[in-house]
């Protein structure tokens, strides 16, 4: 699990992935962090991927779409992650990871509106992926 957000992290702040706003758009709070560039110094870009969206204090993340990219990244590192996707989202609910799960329907996974889509996404605390200071140059996307 520890691997896992690690090297999830790097994608992002890399440009292998990025985390979106949950209308799909910028993310309010610190786009940079979430895998966002600057086009002509006013427009924020999305890099890579798309692995999740970020609202509030809350990071959904896809769950196929994050542990295919953190493969191929731990991977072109020279490492590995050492179990299937769903032992994955097992070893982050073992960790307290998850701030919910689908207790009714009995997954790890939640549905939520994202994008103009409902999605079947794993419910991570923002602070849990990403820095809690903001940078400088993306305290606010307007």
């Amino acid at each position: 699990a520890a691997l896992f957000l690690s090297v999830l992290r790097s994608i992002l702040v890399s440009g292998k992935g990025h985390l979106a706003g949950r209308d799909g758009g910028v993310p309010e709070w610190q786009p940079a962090a979430c895998g966002w560039r600057r086009n002509d110094g006013r427009s924020w870009l999305p890099s890579g991927d798309c692995v999740g969206w970020v609202t509030g204090d809350d990071l959904y993340l896809d769950p196929t779409t994050a542990y295919r990219l953190v493969q191929v990244a731990a991977s072109a590192a020279g490492e590995s992650i050492p179990v299937s996707e769903q032992m994955l989202r097992k070893r982050l609910r073992e960790k307290g990871l998850l701030a919910s799960i689908d207790e009714t329907h009995e997954t790890l996974t939640i549905r939520r509106t994202l994008a103009g889509s409902s999605k079947k996404v794993l419910h991570l605390l923002r602070a849990t992926l990403l820095p809690e200071a903001p940078d400088d140059e993306d305290e606010n996307v307007g």
